[in-house]
């Protein structure tokens, strides 16, 4: 096995980036390993060739990564401790997520508090869903004034360069960067789509995206969060209400990667959960999508985005054990077994309750292939 090349990992801790050891630029994801089987389009097409472009390895959301990493020995003398380096960057607002891209750089965005904090904390507290205030006033205090960036850090020097993405008037919740074939880096934040040169980073072009809801009330909670890419290079984008997914339609859109104009529009019901695509090299290309009571997935079109109601199946259950189940989490594509597997109930349970126990769903990408029951 290829020896891999070691760099450094990102980790967080408050509102400190504290760098260790990663591997990058080696690494190919479990879904490229098992692709070769099958007639599908490797599962990292569109994006620049690292370890993690997106906030996960590739478009089937998987988190796993091959030949990447510390070296097969690195723990082997238990008697020796490892020689490992930690340096700190100088302090960073809200960091959430990080990102490879070229050797020795790590992208970060930030700066978003909106359900950041006070997440953690009403399910660590079992506080029930919509007890805070503060939703629209981002958590309150210093963090009112915080405006999202991305953060990209010189692993050699450990310095930040900042692009602040301050063009966007809707809620501050987290939006999501994305590593291009093309060498751009996409970035979405409070309903604004950046495209950013990473040498110099700026913003090269920019663009708003639909706002959903009629009032002015819903039209502010407009979230968009993740961005997905297809083998044309064309960006797939969601925006959904972060108040009320379940009866104010959301969005669905293709992006030129390069002019950021926006075509095959679809006004559908979708919610907070990540987006997963499967392509073929001669047949369709699906986008599997929960919203907040069904499995759903998508043919992908130049006209836009058509619903397989036949693939359509519920995952709330309404009685029984599970009654009050709630919404689930983002789906995870395994190539291979043609299955989609996701998780419910990942909603905080009413204050002095254990909740609803979490349920593993999956669901297979055939249509004669539908198990009995989800």
């Amino acid at each position: 096995m290829k020896k891999p090349s070691i760099e450094i990992m990102t980790t967080f801790k408050k509102s400190m980036l504290i760098c260790s050891i990663f591997a990058m630029l080696t690494g190919s994801s479990l879904g490229e390993r098992v692709q070769s089987n099958k007639a599908m389009i490797a599962s990292r097409t569109g994006y620049y060739h690292t370890t993690w472009p997106s906030e996960h390895t590739d478009l089937w959301r998987s988190h796993s990564v091959m030949d990447a990493g510390l070296p097969a020995n690195a723990f082997s003398n238990l008697t020796q401790q490892p020689r490992l380096k930690v340096d700190i960057t100088p302090p960073i607002n809200l960091p959430v997520w990080g990102y490879t891209r070229d050797k020795n750089e790590v992208f970060v965005i930030g700066g978003s508090p909106v359900l950041l904090a006070r997440n953690t904390y009403d399910i660590a507290n079992s506080v029930e869903p919509g007890k805070h205030n503060d939703l629209l006033n981002n958590t309150g205090g210093a963090d009112t004034q915080s405006v999202p960036f991305v953060a990209k850090i010189d692993l050699l020097t450990m310095k930040v360069r900042k692009f602040f993405m301050s063009k966007g008037k809707t809620i501050n919740y987290t939006g999501g960067l994305l590593m291009h074939a093309n060498g751009y880096v996409y970035a979405v934040a409070q309903s604004v789509l950046y495209k950013v040169d990473p040498s110099t980073m700026r913003a090269v072009k920019s663009t708003l995206l639909p706002l959903v809801g009629e009032t002015a009330a819903e039209q502010f909670v407009t979230t968009y969060n993740g961005l997905q890419v297809l083998a044309s290079g064309k960006l797939v984008l969601k925006g959904f209400s972060i108040t009320d997914s379940k009866t104010i339609p959301g969005y669905l859109m293709l992006v030129d990667p390069d002019t950021l104009n926006i075509s095959g529009l679809t006004s559908t019901l979708v919610s907070s959960s990540r987006m997963t695509i499967e392509q073929s090299f001669n047949g369709a290309t699906y986008l599997y999508l929960p919203n907040v009571m069904d499995s759903t997935r998508y043919l992908i079109t130049n006209l836009g985005f058509v619903e397989d109601l036949a693939w359509k199946q519920s995952y709330v259950t309404l009685s029984g054990k599970q009654a009050g189940s709630t919404q689930a989490s983002s789906p995870l594509f395994f190539g291979k077994l043609g299955q989609i597997v996701f998780a419910d109930n990942t909603q905080a349970p009413p204050s002095g309750t254990l909740g609803t126990p979490i349920q593993l769903f999956t669901q297979s990408v055939a249509k004669e292939d539908l198990p009995a029951s989800m």
